[in-house]
């Protein structure tokens, strides 16, 4: 992969907005690490609360603290850009501010992993999903099935981390193309811009929590939303990614948008049911089984014959 980059082992990228009531467990959670070789570069988008104040009480006790404050509210995507591309280290782990570590061997576990496999384009754990208090909410998050290495396919399956979870390399791809910005995710196209150059281990322990609470953009979204905005992801890497690429994920990602089509007409979302069954049919034509979006077809115009006569 190269040799190793000037600055510290690892850059934490805290992106922070209006976050004043976590911003402190966050930052203390990266301080309590056995693991000590890190910055943390956080990314103040203009908050109107005291995020930013109690940041920079942080940076005055500890110069492992970089505040990165803004005069105007970039958003979350060109946050996320220049806070990225702040970060100095060998390795970087995206953490919200909202978001915590819960394991204090997490960053040295991810570390280790790294450099004793230089092949590696990255290493992630199980996470926890909490409430607003921190109180775990479900099972953890794990992959569905244990293995040393996950690839590119793998990744274009589902997204099998969270960012606070997940530790990978710098400057694998350089700076952020421009397919990052076109797509309406985060986390699952970060990933696989990064599995392009590499698997991706995996540490069979929970590390991180991701906190649900009414503030977060992507729990705002309905399940219909967040199907559209994944499909929109997967249509946005098979249009940009060069053909031997595409080759390679195609398959997976058609059969993951056929399952889509059972979910959408459980939910009676029929008007979501065509426009899937019209986007496999100009992305993955050839990949799906016949019978499935004939099947999918003959229901959504039953539907509608219904809908017509009631």
């Amino acid at each position: 992969m190269g040799e190793r980059l000037s600055g510290p082992r690892v850059s934490i990228c805290m992106l922070a907005y209006n976050h004043e009531e976590w911003i402190g467990q966050a930052i203390e959670s990266v301080l309590a690490q056995d693991f000590e070789d890190f910055e943390i570069v956080i990314g103040d988008d203009a908050s109107t609360d005291r995020t930013l104040a109690i940041v920079e009480e942080y940076a005055a006790q500890d110069v492992r603290v970089r505040p990165l404050p803004s005069h105007t509210n970039l958003g979350g995507r060109p946050n996320f850009k220049r806070t990225h591309g702040a970060c100095r280290g060998e390795f970087i782990n995206v953490l919200d501010g909202d978001d915590y570590f819960i394991d204090n061997r997490k960053l040295g576990l991810q570390v280790r992993m790294l450099e004793s496999d230089p092949s590696l384009a990255g290493c992630f754990t199980g996470s926890q999903e909490v409430d607003v208090d921190g109180a775990p909410l479900g099972d953890s998050k794990a992959p569905r099935h244990i293995k040393e290495r996950y690839t590119l396919q793998d990744f274009a399956r589902y997204c099998m981390s969270d960012c606070a979870a997940m530790m990978f390399r710098r400057g694998l791809f350089g700076e952020l193309p421009e397919l990052f910005f076109s797509c309406p995710q985060g986390d699952w196209p970060l990933h696989m811009l990064n599995a392009l150059h590499g698997d991706f281990g995996y540490i069979d322990r929970v590390t991180s929590a991701y906190r649900i609470h009414s503030g977060g953009v992507w729990n705002k979204k309905s399940s219909k939303a967040k199907i559209l905005a994944n499909l929109e992801c997967q249509r946005q890497f098979l249009i940009h990614l060069p053909p031997p690429r595409v080759d390679e994920i195609r398959p997976v990602i058609a059969r993951n948008a056929s399952g889509k089509l059972k979910h959408l007409m459980a939910m009676g979302e029929w008007g979501s049911v065509e426009m899937l069954l019209d986007w496999l049919k100009t992305n993955c034509e050839g990949h799906v089984p016949l019978r499935k979006t004939l099947k999918a077809r003959v229901r959504l115009r039953l539907a509608r014959l219904r809908a017509r006569q009631a």
